[in-house]
């Protein structure tokens, strides 16, 4: 009896053997991984404390042998790789069963996959035959990337007389440092050689013109705004230049970006910029082609057209400024341009309606006012640290003064979601809103006890603050409130910083009322006093608020402070409100920041490069184990997200569940974690001295499972 015990106990022994031989195979690690993995989780089951040195005696008393010391660190660092295992600040050691069985699942999806693809061949195996015997050349289907593509143009073109290209910028007009910059060095001096020099190259483009895509490139090259302005002035004085100097070169305009064929369905008046033969000026359309090409060179030059803002100047074609960054409209001139009213509402109706109908979590904002809340993000919750969101904001300002303005236009917009998503998602109460609105008695709205409670109790809930209503001055048209424990309580400035809080509350003031309500900040904690002072204000018409901005010193300083309170994960705020507030705020001012302009998702990044090599300087961080280890540590700890990270040949793999600003977000077909792509990336170049590209490959906004990030060292 007791032999057969033995015999049946040994059985299951080895078959549990081959499970777990199997487990560390599926997990793509070694066996010696594997075997420090079990000594991790068998300390940890007695409950002793996953030490190295504990490590490496568990080890001993299992195997019967002990690694060197220097490979079971190497053997560890390893496995924090993969994040298969985290580490705790006491030196502690944990086995993460969440990150194993999400590798696990991914290998499934993959053997599922390739099961799939087995059984539709493996039916078909005797048409594949026939196929291969009767056909009688093979087609070559080769990829290329895009060095390489641009590469195999420029031999294309070495021996051809003609070339037809459609672009949304002519590259041939870059300068030579900006082609190189993008990888287009061989094939633009190609085409400059043939073209201009030889004169033995007939080059036609069709393309839209679109002045963004030459500045994306110069701000990607040169990672300045100016410079980048500076380099695309050059680059339409190139254009014009050349278009008058050589008749091989023919460019013609199209007002709508063209697709891989162009098909002519219905006669319209196109506009073809070219030069007028010799001996052919003023003959024919040649003279109404040439007009048309000043008329056009003249509008991507913005010929005496400057930023209504900050003065810089600018062209037509740009929606966004490359100095201060805010969204332009296309009347802007010398003179200030006339409120807009209508357009402002419609323009916010338009927000409203795309973020409520794609964002959950903005939809479930009322939850979190009137009962539980089922989370968006199961793991992490649905709130992130308050010192994202002034990362966020103080990195911005750093660039331009004036995009205070742009966040408080932001905020006046969360505004209308917490009234309109969140208040009055109690029916009661939407009634009593609908009740009280009345053109006779207005303003019995703000007078009633149960709507100002209900108010207070949402930013106490939502991470806010602490507001209160404190006086009403009907004659005036003026609210007062008070407003304590905001974003940045611990913040010093000489001027009030609560932009954003502001906008908040004459959104929500407009949402209730109606009419067009802004707000001014009297008092401020930052500069010394006791608590802040907001009045916000009643009046006709759409006008800009008066706000004292901050200068570019003042917000370097506070980002510098932010930072630091990051680094030391220093309290901010009081235990009656704590230092988390909900993410729906952030993600609604990411996708608006992220969406006004291509420019503006430009600078989104460009911010999360200066706060990333910020942190990584305050934080000491050395090398890029220990930089990817910090990251995925401060994003856990935040509320950004849980990032595990993939080696890959010639690149990393950054993937992220459950962002601060994707999670929860239908499929609008949009990347909106670029700041954090930022972010990653500047924390890599300061911790390593090296210069390293990360982008934002995958997005759950852009119906992916996941956000994913490229990392690619730069050489």
């Amino acid at each position: 009896m007791i032999s057969l015990c033995i015999l049946i106990s040994s059985r299951i022994s080895k078959m549990e053997d081959k499970e777990l031989v199997k487990i560390a195979r599926w997990l793509g690690i070694t066996d010696q991984q594997f075997e420090i993995l079990l000594s991790i989780y068998k300390l940890e089951a007695r409950g002793e404390k996953t030490t190295p040195r504990n490590i490496e005696r568990e080890y001993l008393n299992t195997y019967g042998r002990v690694p060197q010391r220097s490979n079971l660190f190497g053997q560890i660092r390893q496995l924090l790789g993969k994040n298969l295992i985290t580490k705790e600040r006491q030196g502690l050691y944990f086995v993460n069963f969440d990150v194993m069985y999400t590798m696990l699942q991914d290998r499934k999806d993959r053997f599922i996959e390739e099961l799939n693809e087995f059984n539709r061949v493996s039916e078909r195996v005797k048409d594949y035959f026939k196929r291969a015997a009767l056909q009688t050349t093979k087609h070559r289907v080769e990829y290329l990337n895009h060095n390489e593509l641009y590469d195999a143009l420029a031999e294309s073109i070495k021996d051809v007389d003609r070339f037809y290209a459609s672009a949304n910028f002519p590259t041939i007009f870059y300068t030579y440092p900006l082609a190189a910059g993008i990888g287009r060095s061989n094939y633009t001096d190609m085409v400059w050689r043939r073209c201009f020099k030889k004169g033995e190259l007939n080059v036609l483009y069709l393309t839209t013109l679109n002045i963004d895509f030459p500045f994306n490139h110069a701000f990607r090259v040169y990672g300045d705004p100016k410079k980048a302005y500076k380099e695309c002035v050059i680059i339409i004085d190139q254009l014009w230049n050349q278009i008058e100097t050589h008749d091989n070169l023919d460019i013609r305009y199209l007002k709508e970006p063209h697709g891989m064929d162009v098909r002519k369905t219905d006669v319209h008046a196109g506009l073809r910029i070219c030069r007028a033969a010799k001996g052919q000026k003023g003959r024919g359309d040649h003279r109404e082609y040439k007009k048309g090409a000043r008329r056009k060179i003249q509008h991507l030059s913005g010929i005496e057209m400057k930023c209504s803002n900050c003065g810089q100047g600018i062209q037509k074609t740009w929606s966004f400024c490359p100095n201060c960054g805010i969204r332009l409209n296309l009347r802007e001139n010398i003179e200030a341009h006339p409120p807009r009213g209508a357009e402002y509402l419609e323009e916010r109706q338009e927000y409203y309606d795309l973020v409520f109908k794609n964002f959950k979590i903005l939809r479930s904002m009322g939850d979190i006012l009137y009962g539980e809340a089922e989370p968006v993000r199961p793991r992490l919750n649905d709130f992130g640290h308050i010192n994202i969101l002034n990362l966020r904001k103080f990195s911005l300002s750093c660039l331009s003064p004036e995009h205070g303005y742009t966040l408080y236009k932001i905020g006046k917009i969360i505004g209308h979601y917490l009234v309109n998503a969140g208040i009055r998602n109690d029916p009661k109460i939407g009634r009593l809103i609908d009740k009280l609105n009345k053109p006779e008695k207005p303003w019995n709205i703000f007078e009633n006890k149960t709507l100002q409670k209900k108010c207070e109790e949402f930013w106490i809930k939502l991470g806010i603050g602490f507001i209160k209503l404190d006086d009403i001055n009907r004659e005036e048209g003026k609210l007062k409130y008070i407003v304590k424990e905001c974003s940045s309580p611990r913040i010093h400035s000489t001027r009030p910083p609560c932009f954003m809080e502001m906008g908040i509350l004459s959104g929500m003031a407009e949402a209730l009322f109606g009419r067009f309500w802004d707000g001014i900040e009297h008092r401020c904690k930052s500069p010394g006093d006791p608590y802040s002072e907001i009045e916000i204000y009643l009046h006709d018409r759409k006008e800009e608020p008066v706000m004292e901005l901050l200068t570019k010193d003042e917000s370097n300083s506070i980002l510098n402070e932010v930072v630091g309170l990051m680094v030391d994960r220093s309290e901010i705020r009081s235990d009656r409100i704590g230092d988390f507030f909900y993410i729906a705020i952030d993600q609604a001012m990411n996708y608006l920041l992220v969406a006004l302009s291509p420019g503006h998702a430009i600078l989104s990044k460009h911010c999360g490069k200066i706060c990333g090599e910020r942190i990584s300087r305050e934080a000491k961080l050395r090398g890029i184990n220990d930089a990817f280890n910090y990251l995925r540590d401060l994003f856990l700890y935040s509320g950004v997200g849980i990032i595990r990270i993939e080696e890959r040949i010639g690149r990393i793999i950054i993937k992220m569940d459950e962002s601060i600003y994707a999670s929860g977000v239908e499929n609008i077909h949009m990347n909106l974690c670029i700041s954090l792509a930022g972010f990653i990336e500047g924390a890599l170049n300061e911790a390593t001295d090296q210069k390293w590209e990360v982008t934002e490959t995958k997005c759950i906004a852009n119906g992916h499972p996941n956000c994913e990030f490229q990392c690619k060292l730069i050489t």
